[in-house]
């Protein structure tokens, strides 16, 4: 039980009493001192003294009672340290109350004149990092045995005195291990806040950067509450801090509005919410800045009342939101104001029930970290889900950009037919006009079935399965005849023999993708078989396969050519060509083969020629 009871009061900040032996390190004060109340906030600290040893002096009944309400007159606190407490000088005694913002310290030895002493960063400023996170006084070993001294309080907290007399290295050793337990619990929130931050050029994201500004804001006020702001500025008074903190409190209960609306989409899905939530937050902006501008002593239980009824109401929001379409990011968006309102919780029965000063205080801040942590943690979902999300678009836009030039290179072909045959047309003697009719309705007939293709991409259907889905069963000459009728007069114009090798075995497959495949092969060939060459499509059965080649006397290719004819935009003898060219021809060709699980060969030789073929099963 003791051991649990010290762990609690580790986690509700004082850590030095329950992690040493407290006969040999510790002196309690609270049972010495006598409590006066200063109503006209004018008493020395000689008139101070006197009124203490007087009857009617308060005594306190336990170490943490509450004698005042918050914004109370002055109160003083006498006592005189005992003999033994004496000789273990020197002694440093703190006000362990990180957000009280006045306390001063009077000594006095052997009844002599009363003394102000100066707080420890006062007398010993080494600069930044080297004030301490509560009220901090030294008390020196002197020839006097008589000690007697004077506290005075006078602030927005409500009258406490947490008082305790240390040894300096036991102090020390307590402020370093509060130290550790505070960068402990902020290390999670700001590792999340650095790397979040990281993604915010990036990403763009407005929820992202509200939550940066609420994960800062939260920080602020976690550094006042610890105290932690002033011991990295000591320079920084203590009514300044609190000043700093309150506004971060009351400018992240606005923020957190809008980080909510940013982070349900409200302006999309719920306008009415929306406009709601706006009001609330011009309504909180208003009494904010209109307590800063008047300087409310106030202020703190305007933000614990505010706070905690705007808590409330955005609990009530996100389970609504959260009961619309669960998920992990809506559940934690709950356990934020969860949070938020058990916090609220701790502060309100704190101030009806006497407990110790830094069980607030602790709970405040681990409160902070908590939320800041949760906050982050939704905000890294939403970074991991995003960058995924542009690592997709940048993905697809890739193949896009591959997929519309080959488009490109599909099209040209019959379209390039086409415009041949026209001007073949207009020329032609009637007894050849009928055929080249026909050749115009092969070429027109391809650009058809290459725009019903895409419709796909235009629908977003990006499943080639389910594109090359239907077969058709059909011989192997219907299949292949029309492309080379469509190719015939390019061939011809470019003075090459093109050769067709019929067959009447029916196979089984898609006859669009398997047209695209062939005209591809029979383009490329055309396009780098010089004048006075020849071109071969033809088919070879090979058990329940039947192989269709192209062959042709063309430029051929080098093994190093070969094995990189295959990749997109890859373009040889680029010098000789008269029509700029995109290198796709054989890429689409390998894509398409890959894509129905055809089988390939091809075999070339430099200033030979180039055979290619694929196998397609037979019906």
């Amino acid at each position: 039980m003791k051991i649990f009871k010290q762990c609690l009061w580790l986690l509700a900040w004082v850590s030095g009493p329950a992690l040493a032996n407290v006969s040999d390190t510790h002196f309690p004060v609270w049972h010495l001192l006598r409590v006066v109340v200063d109503h006209g906030a004018d008493l020395t600290p000689e008139q101070a003294w006197q009124r203490s040893e007087q009857a009617d002096a308060l005594r306190l009944a336990q170490p943490h009672q509450v004698l005042a309400p918050a914004n109370s007159v002055p109160h003083w606190a006498a006592w005189s340290v005992p003999a033994d407490y004496a000789q273990q000088l020197p002694l440093w005694l703190s006000l362990q109350s990180p957000t009280q913002d006045r306390a001063q310290v009077w000594l006095r030895f052997s009844g002599g004149p009363w003394q102000y002493q100066a707080a420890l960063h006062e007398t010993t400023s080494l600069g930044w990092g080297s004030g301490q996170l509560f009220f901090t006084w030294p008390l020196y070993d002197t020839t006097y045995r008589q000690m007697d001294v004077l506290m005075r309080i006078h602030g927005l907290n409500r009258v406490q005195f947490p008082v305790t007399m240390q040894k300096p290295q036991v102090f020390m050793q307590q402020h370093l291990k509060l130290c550790l337990l505070i960068g402990g619990i902020l290390a999670a929130p700001m590792l999340l806040v650095i790397y979040s931050l990281t993604f915010l050029p990036v990403l763009k994201s407005k929820t992202l950067l509200l939550f940066n500004a609420l994960a800062v804001l939260e920080l602020v006020a976690s550094f006042w509450i610890s105290g932690l702001m002033h011991l990295i500025w000591p320079g920084l008074s203590r009514q300044h801090a609190s000043f700093i903190g309150a506004t971060a409190y009351g400018v992240l209960f606005a923020v957190s509005i809008y980080h909510a609306q940013s982070f349900m989409k409200t302006s999309l899905q719920h306008p009415r919410l929306h406009a709601c939530m706006h009001v609330l937050a011009g309504i909180w902006w208003v009494v904010l800045l209109g307590f800063l501008w008047l300087g409310s002593q106030h202020m703190r239980f305007v933000l614990l009342l505010g706070g905690s009824l705007h808590a409330l109401l955005l609990l009530a929001v996100s389970v609504w939101f959260f009961r619309l379409q669960p998920s992990l990011k809506r559940g934690i968006f709950i356990a934020v104001w969860v949070v938020y309102l058990l916090g609220m919780l701790v502060y309100w029965l704190f101030r009806y029930w006497e407990w110790p000063l830094v069980t607030t205080l602790g709970a405040h801040f681990i409160q902070g970290a908590l939320v800041a942590t949760l906050l982050g943690w939704s905000a890294c979902m939403d970074v991991l889900q995003d960058r995924d999300a542009l690592r997709l678009d940048m993905q697809l836009s890739k193949e896009r950009s591959r997929w519309f030039a080959a488009a490109h290179h599909d099209l040209w072909q019959p379209i390039q037919s086409i415009l041949l045959y026209a001007r073949a047309l207009v020329l032609a003697p009637e007894a050849r006009r009928q055929g080249l009719f026909s050749g115009i309705q092969l070429a027109s007939r391809s650009v058809d079935d290459f725009m019903g293709h895409l419709r796909f991409w235009a629908e977003g259907v990006n499943d080639v399965q389910q594109e090359l889905r239907q077969t058709s069963t059909l011989s192997a000459h219907e299949l292949l005849q029309p492309l080379v009728v469509e190719m015939r007069l390019l061939a011809e114009q470019k003075h090459i023999l093109l050769r067709y090798q019929p067959s009447r075995c029916v196979v089984a497959v898609d006859d669009l993708q398997v047209q695209r495949m062939v005209r591809n092969l029979l383009t490329n060939a055309l396009r780098y078989t010089q004048s006075g060459g020849s071109v071969l499509i033809g088919c070879r059965r090979d058990r329940c396969l039947l192989w269709i080649w192209c062959m042709d006397t063309g430029l051929g290719m080098s093994q190093a050519q070969l094995s990189d004819c295959f990749d997109a935009f890859s373009r040889f003898d680029k010098g000789a060509q008269q029509v700029r060219t995109l290198g796709l021809g054989l890429y689409s060709f390998k894509e398409l083969a890959q894509k129905m699980g055809l089988k390939t060969r091809w075999h070339s030789t430099l200033g030979k020629g180039t055979m290619i073929g694929f196998a397609v099963p037979l019906a």
